[in-house]
């Protein structure tokens, strides 16, 4: 994570085969992920253009078993603006 704004990403191990329930499929076509703003050695460049759905703030990528997920600042500020309604 970026300690100076709301850039992150993360991996996680998953158990099952499919996004978790509270994700959303991307809308083919209609929504592109962004790129991560942020990046590290173990997280797979081009994640965006494998981009499969939205779990609250975040973009989601799965391969196998493995969750990849990055979060832009935009939507850090926009997440914290809804919850401060």
């Amino acid at each position: 994570m970026r300690t100076t704004g709301g850039e992150r990403i993360l991996k996680a191990t998953l158990s099952g085969d499919g996004l978790p329930a509270s994700c959303t499929p991307l809308d083919a076509g209609a929504e592109k992920a962004p790129d991560p703003e942020i990046r590290a050695s173990w997280f797979p460049s081009g994640a965006a253009s494998g981009a499969q759905g939205r779990c609250g703030s975040y973009y989601v990528s799965l391969k196998d078993h493995t969750l990849y997920a990055w979060q832009t600042n935009d939507d850090w500020v926009e997440e914290n603006r809804r919850s401060a309604q």
